[in-house]
């Protein structure tokens, strides 16, 4: 009887011979991380080499060394441990990156003898239990191109070789000043869209793949905002916010926006809101018979910023009387029409002025030579750009429109006036 249990027993153990159990793969994890702490200006670096469970029974020793270097390749500091991981401080030097880079590796723990490999076929008469086969380890980025963390997989089968140490290669990860890109230039009409004026620059900040963003309006809150709010500072979990106009600056690049990332504030970037600032007169004002008015008068003038630039793009432009029209001569019956507006050409435009068609009191006639002085009534006129709308946009210009007998004048004339 007991003969079949010997034979059975025998039949097992050639199984086992023939057809030998494949070692189930696992993993080991290495991970680099570095940050930065401006208000503090030391560098935090932390490295790790990570076994899983079932790797560890039969591995020993998970090490890593890992250095830290500033933007310019100097090493500030390096550190080693065979614990599985080192965690450090270092003052920075001032630069505007540094970059940790730390090599992992474990050795096999166990050795045997007269052990057969696997992999190649091969007998070794001595090695070490490479049980995993981590000696054809495959390495899997956590981001394709960003290297800071891997997955180290080791695919078995038990592949024994003369070498007990297994060095997975190296992990890296950078942090830098972060970044702020946008529109250096920008506009404001107060309150009006008029085409082609950028009122908005879109603020980016750089990296792009972080977790939270707080961006603050650094210097010129009173001439803009953050978000739809016009916020002065404004959290996000996207890298990006617009930075609107909500006034004109007083100087050149007076508005300047920051943009923390982490522990880290990026330089300002600097802005300039632009708007159609004062008139100048683009030639004499001229007089001309008219028919049907007695006498056409034209007022040129050209649009320029704040810094003395000519506007870039044409705009509308509008007349507004926000005080009536009293008369200079009691007997008048002239009338006044309304309010105009027109778009520039060339960031130019006219004011064209007419006596009073019909037979008014007095009568309305050709330029004089010289001009005569009987004049008739005057209004307090204001130029805004920006909207054809009388009285909406930026105010250029304050006068007195004074109407004679024989033509027409702009008298005090206050440009700029906001």
């Amino acid at each position: 009887m007991k003969q079949p249990r010997i034979f059975i027993m025998l039949l097992v153990i050639a199984f086992f011979l023939l057809f030998p159990l494949r070692t189930p793969a696992q993993h080991t994890y290495s991970y680099s991380s570095i940050d930065y702490d401006e208000s503090t200006g030391l560098v935090n670096a932390y490295a790790q080499t990570t076994p899983d469970y079932n790797t560890q029974g039969f591995y020993g020793y998970p090490s890593v060394t890992t250095k830290v270097t500033d933007g310019s390749g100097i090493q500030l500091a390096q550190q080693s441990s065979q614990t599985g991981s080192v965690s450090f401080t270092v003052f920075g030097d001032g630069s505007d990156s540094y970059t940790i880079s730390s090599g992992h590796y474990m050795l096999a723990s166990y050795r045997e003898y007269n052990a057969y490999s696997q992999c190649n076929g091969q007998t070794y008469s001595f090695g070490f239990v490479d049980y995993y086969n981590y000696q054809h380890f495959s390495e899997t980025p956590s981001t394709p191109n960003i290297y800071f963390s891997y997955d180290n997989f080791g695919p078995g089968p038990n592949c024994p070789e003369e070498s007990a140490d297994y060095v997975f290669g190296a992990t890296t990860s950078t942090v830098r000043r972060p970044t702020l890109s946008g529109l250096n230039d920008i506009w404001w009409f107060n309150g009006t869209t008029p085409a082609y004026y950028a009122l908005t620059s879109t603020l980016t900040a750089s990296p792009a793949n972080r977790s939270s963003y707080t961006f603050k309006i650094a210097s010129g809150t009173n001439e803009a905002g953050l978000g739809a709010n016009n916020a002065t500072t404004y959290y996000s979990s996207t890298n990006s916010v617009d930075l609107n106009s909500t006034s004109f600056s007083r100087s050149a690049a007076d508005v300047s926006a920051t943009v923390t990332v982490g522990h880290w504030t990026s330089s300002p970037l600097n802005i300039t809101i632009h708007t159609a600032y004062v008139l100048g007169q683009a030639g004499a004002p001229s007089t001309v018979s008219d028919s049907t008015y007695g006498y056409s008068t034209t007022i040129p003038y050209s649009i320029y910023d704040q810094y003395g630039n000519l506007l870039p793009f044409d705009l509308p432009v509008n007349e507004f009387f926000p005080t009536g029209w009293p008369n200079d001569d009691p007997y008048s019956n002239w009338v006044h029409g309304p309010a105009g507006a027109s778009l520039t050409l060339n960031a130019t435009f006219y004011d064209r002025i007419t006596g009073n068609s019909g037979n008014p009191t007095p009568p309305s006639t050709g330029p004089c030579q010289p001009l005569c002085d009987h004049k008739i009534h005057h209004a307090f006129q204001e130029w805004r750009a920006g909207n054809l709308t009388p009285g909406q946009g930026f105010r250029m210009q304050t006068d007195t429109l004074q109407r004679y007998t024989d033509h027409a004048t702009h008298e005090q004339i206050v440009s700029p006036a906001p």
